[in-house]
């Protein structure tokens, strides 16, 4: 005999809850380390027993681009010399990638010689290089329309990343403890200090950077929080 049973299955996805879920401010005094704080409450079955710590890993700015009538876009850029990588990801809408039939990623030195160069098999795409100091780049994006580009237009964002090559290190604590517990459904205020004030950007770009938690028993990490700050 063939006998049937039923079951009610129920998922759930946990997570750590931040507050705010980017961090984007800071304090500052004259003397004293930058610091600031976030609260996190645990909302797993189980109590975290662990550590944290992050950086500043660079500065970024993500800015939205339209293109009108052609199948190229160009961007100049230098870096000075506290850069030791640049990173651009590319974003397309659904209704622009669908207009190509292919997508060329290119970065070329002053003397027009290719540094990087990609393609898009997907609406993200992805480019880095490290670069030399105080040289002039040219990000080029060239897409291939299906299509006439006469009078058409296509859409995408676009995220440029500079990585320092000396990281501002920031630490965790709670009520000044580098190890600390997050007990279930319990929210907690965490604070941070960094070992010194984030740089100047340039005008429109934010300082980037993460935080990472450790689980001391499991010895791995277990969440993160992203980091924007502005300019102070």
């Amino acid at each position: 005999n063939i006998r049937k049973s039923t079951y009610n299955l129920k998922i759930s996805f946990l997570s750590f809850q931040i507050e705010p879920s980017v961090l984007n401010h800071y304090n500052y005094q004259l003397g004293k380390e930058p610091n600031g704080q976030f609260r996190v409450i645990n909302q797993f079955n189980t109590p975290f027993y662990g550590f944290g710590n992050g950086e500043i890993q660079g500065y970024q700015r993500a800015w939205e681009k339209v293109v009108r009538g052609q199948d190229t876009f160009s961007y100049n850029f230098t870096v000075k010399s506290d850069v030791k990588k640049v990173e651009f990801i590319i974003d397309f809408n659904d209704e622009s990638f669908l207009k190509f039939s292919d997508v060329a990623i290119n970065v070329y030195n002053s003397r027009g010689r290719h540094v990087v160069k990609d393609a898009m098999t997907f609406d993200r795409g992805k480019i880095s290089f490290r670069p030399k100091a105080d040289e002039y780049y040219t990000l080029e994006i060239n897409a291939s329309h299906v299509y006439s580009i006469f009078d058409s237009e296509w859409k995408f964002s676009l995220t440029e990343k500079y990585y320092f090559q000396e990281k501002i290190k920031i630490k965790i604590y709670a009520e000044n403890d580098r190890l600390f517990k997050l007990f279930p459904s319990s929210a907690r205020v965490l604070e941070f200090t960094m070992d010194k004030s984030p740089r100047i950007t340039p005008e429109g770009f934010q300082n980037f950077g993460v935080i990472k938690f450790f689980d001391r028993n499991l010895l791995q990490q277990t969440f993160e929080i992203p980091l924007l700050f502005e300019n102070h």
